[in-house]
């Protein structure tokens, strides 16, 4: 919940003189807040409701934030393919949701992990779409990463009840095509001022990426990063490469790693905004990703 939102109910009913009037009436207020934000939860519900259905005959998970979420067409790629990759999912939660998956899917031989130039350093929790996690939490039995302020400990109680009541379906084996993008007068320098700042940042987020692949070694199953492509007028305002993807050759073992994002396959037109692909782009991605590893 953001703290802006907070004061701003509290300006609105200062002038309420009776007490309890005042407070239900703050109550009410945040609630119709948290209710636009349980938008956050949405997806990851809808991927974990069809997951329980398809998971006997899955064998390819793919995991990572947003940009695996929108770019990679699962059921484009394999039926037996299934995108767990959700917006602002961060290398710890995608190491959860592998150890989730190596232990409920029976035939699990492989793993694609989206990483994007944000990866080495974001974390979900410290972000305002904090939310998120308490969803995880519930449904996946994902420890918090840090010890869950009040806000959280709050959402994870209105998870049950929130899941119970929610219908909506899919059978899409997890894609959910993206269909909001950042607006143009967005500046694209804010938008990668942004992701080289959590690129820079230090944590502990790229051992849980070295977890992800000494696990898989262990348990005889494929694991491929991906680079996905960005838009031009992003990709001009990057650094060298070298400088940004550094943290992945600093891994042991390090996998196979297929990079898109200085793709020339990709125009303009495949991408919704900076750097994230729409559905043209994302069905143009999955099919080089299936040429890149040999799928006809």
């Amino acid at each position: 919940m953001g703290k802006a939102y907070k004061i701003i109910i509290k300006i609105i009913t200062f002038w309420i003189p009776l007490k309890s009037i005042r407070k239900q009436l703050r109550n009410k207020l945040l609630d119709i807040y948290q209710n636009i934000n349980k938008e956050f939860f949405n997806e990851i519900i809808l991927k974990y409701k069809e997951l329980q259905i398809q998971k006997d005959n899955i064998q390819t998970i793919v995991i990572g934030s947003s940009h695996g979420a929108g770019g990679f067409v699962s059921r484009n790629y394999s039926e037996s393919c299934f995108n767990l990759a959700c917006a602002s999912q961060d290398l710890y939660y995608s190491y959860q949701i592998y150890k989730y998956c190596r232990k409920e899917i029976k035939n699990l031989k492989k793993i694609y992990l989206f990483f994007s130039i944000f990866s080495p350093g974001f974390e979900l929790q410290k972000t305002k779409e904090k939310q998120r996690c308490a969803f995880y939490k519930y449904l996946f039995d994902i420890p918090y990463k840090y010890e869950p302020d009040n806000e959280l400990k709050k959402y994870y109680k209105q998870a049950s009840k929130y899941y119970k009541n929610f219908s909506s379906t899919i059978s899409t084996n997890g894609y959910i095509e993206q269909k909001n993008f950042l607006d143009n007068s967005y500046p694209v320098e804010k938008r990668v001022y942004t992701h080289l700042r959590e690129n820079s940042r230090k944590n502990d987020q790229m051992d849980y990426l070295q977890k992800i692949i000494d696990e898989c070694n262990d348990n005889n199953i494929s694991f491929t990063i991906i680079i996905p492509p960005v838009r031009k007028d992003y990709y001009k305002l990057l650094p060298d490469l070298s400088l940004l993807f550094d943290d992945l050759y600093k891994l042991k073992n390090t996998p196979e790693i297929l990079f898109f994002i200085e793709n020339n396959s990709f125009s303009d037109e495949d991408f919704g905004d900076y750097d994230h692909l729409n559905y043209n782009g994302a069905v143009k991605l999955t099919n080089l990703i299936k040429d890149k590893v040999g799928i006809r």
